[in-house]
């Protein structure tokens, strides 16, 4: 807050006072508003949720907040405020709004963004099973043209869904809280780990108030991913707590998840029985169920691990299984994780001319991924490098190598791009400070 008594700038205070007195009532209303916004700049059509306007009206007032420089543009139709700006707002709304319109303004932006970001999502990742599926609409939707405009969307709004969340956490809108889980798995594939296991700590505690155990299992479930994904021990009991959750509810998409993520955590740690047995319980619990999306996801694990075992045939026929289904659904992603692990099969067989065209598919549909995810084509790439390397291909494995390195770097997965950088020293038998970093 700016205090009359305590704020040495005063004559800052007097210049906003100053430009806050020659507002039109409809101005001022929409900057006190704005101070109550959590996010670090603001869109147009958020700005209109948030103050109850239409776009056309919240874009013709911010410009003209705009043009009194108590606001400044940001990109386009976007706008952002100085910090003193900011205090100078919300410390007006608490003086000359009542607490009652700070939480219908705080809904009604939660439900904005909520909904916006559930349609963006739904779009960027269309096979995926969701525990959401009727988020609040708001009074002006939001669509997206395609799936690279809400691809754009999210990571524009990604600063601004990460507050929202934390945001609806502190003001107990709990709803809103454990919705947004459900739409934030962009930060998976944007490499935002961190904040991905943040808003579900967040998120965490507005589950368990809700007393819904579907709601603390996929806030564990995404926690737990995201943990894993940067091999951290914490991942393991998050998993278990969830398809403990899933199996007293009985929903069986949440068990298939958590037990698939389970199965990753132990093929990582070699515990190999246990990773065979949580992949087998997922494909089991999949068969039948959904679009095939978690069957596919299911046969996929199992060929990576007959692979990782030398079960070369078993990890051919599973990954082609699994090849089959994602591309029946139009899962280019998962296609290529696929058409990687039955690469590593022919690999294994010794065939690497028949692995090569396997992995070479895999990296072009591994191309097609929005954000290049390590899941989807940096496996690719490395399986492409080692056939490249055994048929002599040193140049053209080397550059694979590199480009599957700086990915992993890039996701701050380092022992993965440490690993390859190895392969690099082998492949070109050089000492260790001869070859140059691959990222």
């Amino acid at each position: 807050m700016l205090s009359r008594n305590q704020d040495p700038r005063a004559a800052v205070r007097t210049v906003f006072t100053w430009s806050y007195d020659q507002l039109a009532p409809a101005q001022a209303r929409l900057f006190r508003h704005l101070g109550l916004h959590p996010g670090p700049d603001i869109s147009t059509p958020a700005a209109a949720a948030l103050a109850d306007l239409t776009p056309r009206e919240a874009r013709s007032l911010l410009s003209a907040l705009a043009d009194a420089h108590l606001i400044e543009p940001a990109a386009h139709d976007r706008y952002r405020f100085h910090d003193l700006l900011r205090a100078y707002a919300a410390e007006l709304a608490h003086d000359r709004d009542t607490e009652q319109d700070h939480r219908r303004a705080r809904e009604s932006v939660l439900t904005w963004y909520t909904h916006t970001a559930h349609t963006a999502d739904r779009q960027v990742y269309p096979t995926c099973t969701r525990l959401t599926t009727d988020p609040a609409e708001p009074p002006h939707l939001h669509p997206h043209a395609d799936r690279d405009r809400a691809w754009d969307w999210l990571t524009a709004e990604r600063a601004n869904l990460v507050a929202a969340l934390h945001h609806a956490v502190e003001h107990r809108l709990d709803h809103h809280a454990v919705q947004l889980v459900d739409a934030l798995g962009f930060l998976v594939l944007a490499g935002a780990w961190e904040d991905r296991i943040t808003t579900a700590t967040a998120a965490l505690q507005a589950a368990r108030r809700t007393g819904t155990p579907d709601q603390e299992a996929n806030v564990l479930l995404a926690r737990g991913e995201a943990l894993a994904h940067l091999r951290r021990p914490e991942a393991e009991p998050d998993l278990t707590r969830a398809v403990a959750l899933a199996q007293h509810t009985g929903n069986i998409h949440l068990q298939i998840a958590a037990r698939t993520e389970l199965g990753q955590v132990t093929r990582r740690q070699n515990r190999v029985p246990e990773a065979l047995r949580h992949f087998k319980d997922a494909l089991a619990l999949s068969c039948g169920f959904g679009p095939g999306r978690w069957e596919a996801v299911a046969e996929g694990n199992l060929a990576d691990l007959h692979a990782d075992l030398g079960n070369h045939h078993q990890a051919i026929a599973h990954g082609t299984r699994s090849a089959g289904l994602r591309h029946a659904i139009g899962d280019t992603d998962g296609e290529a994780c696929a058409l990687a692990a039955v690469a590593r099969g022919w690999q294994g067989t010794g065939d690497h001319h028949t692995a090569l065209t396997h992995a070479r598919q895999a990296v072009e549909l591994g191309r097609m991924s929005i954000g290049s995810h390590d899941e989807t084509l940096a496996p690719p790439l490395t399986v492409l490098a080692t056939s490249l390397h055994h048929l002599g291909h040193v140049t053209e494995a080397v550059a694979c190598w590199r480009e599957a390195a700086r990915i992993y770097r890039d996701k701050g997965l380092d022992s993965d791009a440490n690993a390859l950088h190895q392969h690099i020293r082998t492949a070109t038998s050089l000492p260790n400070d001869s070859v140059p970093t691959p990222w």
